[in-house]
């Protein structure tokens, strides 16, 4: 038993709609799962988040993808 209290920051306890929501403008991969074992890795500025999509932005094509099929997400400040 643990007598410490664990204290999470607030991005660990968040939903994914709500951290992406937080950080529209930065670079983003991820990863999707398709089918029953396939994961599909897309990279681009995270654009949109909405209840259940997310849109990456690559150079001048959109990509829109079920945020229920994400698995993994990596995000940084752009480099620019």
């Amino acid at each position: 038993m643990m007598d410490e209290k664990m204290t999470l920051a607030p991005g660990l306890t968040a939903s994914w709609r709500s951290m992406l929501s937080q950080n529209i403008g930065k670079w983003v991969a991820a990863d999707f799962l398709v089918g029953t074992g396939r994961l599909v890795h897309r990279e681009g500025v995270l654009y949109a988040v909405g209840n259940d999509y997310l849109v990456l932005c690559d150079e001048d094509s959109y990509l829109s993808a079920d945020l229920y099929a994400l698995k993994f997400a990596v995000l940084r400040e752009n480099d620019t």
